[in-house]
């Protein structure tokens, strides 16, 4: 944002982190309310069975959210669209990032202390394991055919600083 077309100075820099903070915020003072009262719907349809992977659809909303973000912000800086797009995609990634921590730890959590408390550790132990690999699978070949495409940088965005500013 100190590059033209903005020519911000570093307190407007600074002031544009604004964005993340009150996106994170917003995730995680919210994000345990919704999970609670999603897993409570589903457990109403489960015929009142709780079970903990009933907040996990919830991350595909907070993935969508998150990619719609990193698209907004990718498209803002290669398009030099106004200041403020770049500053709502920052806002949205974080608020994703810090959506998914959550559900994925109270996942965890109700996965696994609940089931060691009454004896039950191995089935959840495995389930976390499987959900930690694949999601950790899914993010390589996300990253990987999106570079391949040519829509990142191998270096996450540092690239596109060095040629705008002719180093």
């Amino acid at each position: 944002m100190i590059l033209p077309p903005y020519n911000f100075n570093s307190g407007a820099v600074g002031l544009s982190n604004i964005a993340p903070l009150v996106g994170t915020l917003v995730a995680v003072l919210a994000g345990g309310v919704i999970a609670d009262w999603f897993s409570m719907w589903r457990t109403r349809r489960n015929r009142g069975i709780r079970e903990p992977e009933m907040r996990l659809p919830l991350v595909w909303l907070s993935s969508v959210i998150g990619f719609a973000g990193s698209l907004l912000y990718g498209f803002a800086i290669d398009r030099e669209l106004p200041w403020i797009s770049e500053v709502v995609g920052f806002g949205m990634t974080s608020f994703s990032i810090a959506l998914t921590s959550s559900l994925i730890l109270t996942y965890a959590v109700s996965g696994l202390c609940a089931p060691i408390i009454y004896g039950k550790h191995a089935d959840s132990l495995a389930s976390t394991g499987r959900l930690l690999l694949y999601m950790g699978a899914s993010m390589s070949v996300l990253l990987a055919g999106v570079q391949e495409r040519g829509l990142v940088c191998p270096d996450y965005g540092g690239c596109e600083l060095v040629e705008r500013s002719g180093c």
